[in-house]
């Protein structure tokens, strides 16, 4: 069974009593949201970030452990939540496959294709790494937020950013196209 971050493990100073009962807390509480989860990775976000939640609020918390427990528990009911409305729409909306009957369709989806790739390429690092976790790793903007370390409004704005950048390109190619 893992065992708290490393972070957590030489408890020394005035944190040291909060430290230690989060250290004794942390495996039952990785096994509780490894069952409610049933994904490894997503259980040590979710205790991650339920610990996390407790410094933040340590001035406000009387019973660590209880505190721990509920907070991990609403996470990971949380996390199930966002997970059915993904499939529930993914069911909804089936990728749609493009046919394209006749040679310039299939030119000009080649051409949006190949504008589209050098725009992302193009793209600073940011906001072309939370566009691509967002759209083909298919992560919230919760789950890319704690991913990169970053706030989830910070990864709101990169969101917003690359689809601006991805939309300018696809425009301008477009307007180059119908003003040739």
């Amino acid at each position: 069974m893992s065992s708290a971050p490393a972070s957590l493990r030489s408890a020394s100073g005035p944190r040291a009593a909060l430290e230690r009962e989060i250290q004794t807390a942390y495996p039952a509480l990785l096994a509780l949201l490894r069952r409610l989860t049933g994904r490894a990775e997503i259980a040590q976000e979710l205790c991650q970030d339920a610990v996390v939640r407790l410094i933040e609020n340590e001035d406000r918390v009387t019973d660590v452990r209880a505190w721990l427990f509920r907070t991990a528990t609403h996470l990971a009911w949380d996390w199930l939540r966002r997970q059915r409305v993904r499939s529930e729409h993914a069911a909804a909306h089936p990728p749609i496959e493009v046919r394209s009957t006749d040679a310039s369709g299939e030119a000009s989806a080649m051409q949006q294709l190949a504008a589209l790739k050098a725009a992302l390429q193009s793209m600073p690092e940011q906001p072309r790494r939370v566009f691509e976790l967002s759209r083909f790793s298919h992560l919230s903007q919760q789950e890319i937020a704690a991913r990169l370390g970053i706030r989830r409004k910070t990864v709101e704005n990169h969101l917003t950013r690359a689809l601006a950048l991805l939309a300018r390109a696809l425009d301008t190619d477009h307007e180059t196209k119908n003003f040739n």
